[in-house]
This record gives C-alpha cells, sequence and structure tokens, in this order.
C-alpha cells in the first residue's frame, strides 16, 4: 500500500493529512511547518506533496528533504 503526506501551508495554518491509497487516516492542523514534520515522523509515507503560499521552494526542501514533491500553479491534476 502507498503512503503519502499532503501538506497545504496557507498565510496562518499548516494542514496536513496522512493517506493510504486514496482513503484519509489523519489530520494535523498547525501554525509552523516544522511542527507538522514532527507529528509526520511518527509514520510511515512514501511520498510528501506540499503546497505553500507562506514558504519557498528552498524553505519546505530544508523541513522535508529535496525529495518532497511541491505543487504550483504548472502541476498537472489530478495528481498521481
Amino acid at each position: 500500500m502507498r503512503n503519502f503526506l499532503v501538506v497545504d501551508s496557507g498565510n496562518t495554518w499548516v494542514k496536513a493529512a496522512l493517506f493510504q491509497e486514496d482513503s484519509l487516516q489523519e489530520v494535523f492542523i498547525s501554525e509552523d511547518l516544522r511542527e507538522v514534520l514532527r507529528w509526520a515522523q511518527g509514520f510511515s509515507y512514501q511520498e510528501a506533496l506540499v503546497s505553500s503560499v507562506k514558504y519557498d521552494v528552498a524553505e519546505i526542501q530544508a523541513v522535508f528533504g529535496s525529495d518532497v514533491r511541491i505543487l504550483g500553479p504548472e502541476t498537472l491534476c489530478p495528481y498521481r
């Protein structure tokens, strides 16, 4: 089974969700991207997808590593 983490960072809140295939398993909301990472470290996931209006690519990669997928205006949807 494929597990993946989805993170949406708005101007105030960072919302995270852990999915197993197409099924939502867990949700976490915080004001801090690093706090979301601490929460996410308690799970096993193969891929992290992040969209953000607050953090730039370098900041996101500093928190989640260089393998993170960053969703932006050019990302084709639906994403698979």
